[in-house]
């Protein structure tokens, strides 16, 4: 009878775990693939935002999945860390609560070129007639022409006071918005045809303060503004570009292989957490106000990780684990 009892016992178990894999596989199967990553404004968890119109939210500290919700179409804009629906000619905020108080629309320029300064309040764009020219996103009119070429398309440091751009050289610039003056040497950032440093990838302003990355094939280059002069760094240290991530001026994220990077940008010492066994490529990045880093998959995996910056403790984030319905 104790046998019999026994492999009774042994085939519920067998069930439950193929039940369970059955769940697991299906809520995979399920999951659209992850488009973004986002930490919850005022909370300790994350929403990953995913191609099927719906969203999951975790728990940062534990990993542990909350609740899912549905979405609808949010717009990838990767300048912007809140997240937006698109009405008409506007961006509009949205949370799983419905919109903040005082959250204000954010109005689009005629362009399907242009760039965000991380508040929102201005936008550098390219015209149909091929030149740049500045967006005021409140009033949603157009502001004042620029002299700089409309490819690489110019980017704007946190507030929209300083804008990046190349000149008619293909020398990088930076401009000062409000007396139109350059800043520095025309060049001193370096050049988008010259390759003495490199070919030229890529430039983006951190999101808070006033830092410059230059992103070229074997090195960075990284400007730094304070009080109207410009100092240039040059980091003989090759960083993957596309997925690159500048919240703030001490460091620069990025992947390499199957981990998330960081690059100090004052020690210039490359820090690395392993969050997955095969090639990892990051669509999304938020660093919340404790340094922990959210980071969205962009390989077809339906995955998001979170990492402590500070103990690398790493949580993956699986649809796997979702509640079966």
């Amino acid at each position: 009878l104790s046998l019999a009892v026994a492999v009774m016992l042994l085939g519920w178990i067998f069930v439950a775990r193929s039940n369970a894999g059955t769940e697991n596989a299906m809520a995979l199967a399920k999951a659209g693939a992850v488009q973004q990553a986002r930490w919850m404004p005022g909370e300790n968890a994350v929403i990953l935002l995913r191609q099927a119109g719906a969203a999951d939210i975790w728990d940062a500290s534990t990993g542990s999945f909350k609740s899912k919700v549905d979405t609808p179409k949010i717009e990838e804009i990767a300048s912007l860390s809140s997240l937006y629906l698109k009405r008409g000619k506007s961006l509009v905020a949205w949370t799983p609560d419905g919109p903040k108080p005082g959250d204000r629309p954010i109005k689009l320029p005629p362009s399907n070129l242009f760039e965000f300064s991380a508040n929102a309040s201005v936008a550098v764009y390219v015209t149909r007639e091929n030149r740049t020219a500045m967006w005021d996103t409140i009033q949603g009119k157009p502001l004042e022409d620029l002299t700089l070429a409309a490819i690489p398309t110019p980017v704007l440091n946190f507030d929209g006071s300083v804008v990046a751009g190349a000149d008619g050289d293909g020398k990088i610039v930076l401009v000062d918005r409000l007396s139109g003056n350059r800043i520095g040497e025309s060049g001193e950032a370096g050049s988008v045809v010259a390759r003495d440093d490199g070919m030229f990838l890529r430039m983006m302003f951190s999101s808070t303060g006033n830092s410059l990355a230059v992103f070229r094939h074997d090195r960075l280059v990284v400007c730094n503004l304070s009080n109207g002069t410009l100092s240039v760094s040059r980091i003989n240290e090759k960083v993957n570009s596309s997925q690159a991530c500048f919240p703030d001026p001490t460091a620069i994220y990025s992947t390499v292989g199957t981990s998330v990077t960081r690059l100090d940008l004052k020690t210039y010492d490359v820090s690395k957490w392993l969050i997955t066994n095969r090639q990892v490529t990051i669509n999304s990045w938020s660093l919340s106000e404790d340094q922990s880093l959210a980071v969205a998959s962009a390989d077809g995996k339906k995955l998001g990780w979170v990492i402590n910056l500070a103990d690398g403790d790493t949580h993956e984030l699986s649809p796997s684990v979702w509640p079966a319905e």
